[in-house]
């Protein structure tokens, strides 16, 4: 799954199949997104929030993160 804003692609979330592993399609896919981003000329492609390895693979940097909470008054 990815959303797209008007200058990123911002990659939120595949499966995994552990016993397809072997043939990456993991790999395969963001590979496809990237070439997909550039093709539409976004100028970043962003992991989100994680630290899992395969990102830092791919050349992610990490950002910080912030949250914000809003609470409706009842």
């Amino acid at each position: 799954i990815h959303l797209e804003t008007d200058d990123a692609f911002l990659y939120y979330n595949a499966g995994v199949d552990p016993e397809a592993r072997d043939l990456s399609p993991g790999v395969l896919l963001i590979a496809r997104y990237v070439a997909q981003a550039l093709a539409a000329g976004k100028r970043r492609f962003d992991f989100l929030r994680g630290n899992e390895p395969y990102k830092y693979e791919w050349g992610a940097v990490d950002e910080p993160i912030q949250r914000l909470l809003v609470r409706r008054r009842v």
